[in-house]
């Protein structure tokens, strides 16, 4: 699906930021916007802004 979609969003609390999981659907770079919350760090914003990925914080 995800290859085949026009735009790919990830929506992840920023708790999740950073960490491994036992499961991945792909790498950082397959997605096109991350909906977060306020907590993001502003270096993790930034470097999602340097990879060309969208950030909303809702």
């Amino acid at each position: 699906m995800i290859k085949t979609a026009e735009k790919v969003y990830l929506v992840a609390d920023s708790s999740k930021i950073g960490k491994r999981s036992f499961s991945s659907l792909g790498e950082v770079n397959l997605i096109h916007t991350l909906i977060t919350d306020s907590g993001i760090s502003d270096e993790d914003r930034a470097a999602f802004e340097r990879a060309g990925i969208e950030v909303m914080v809702t």
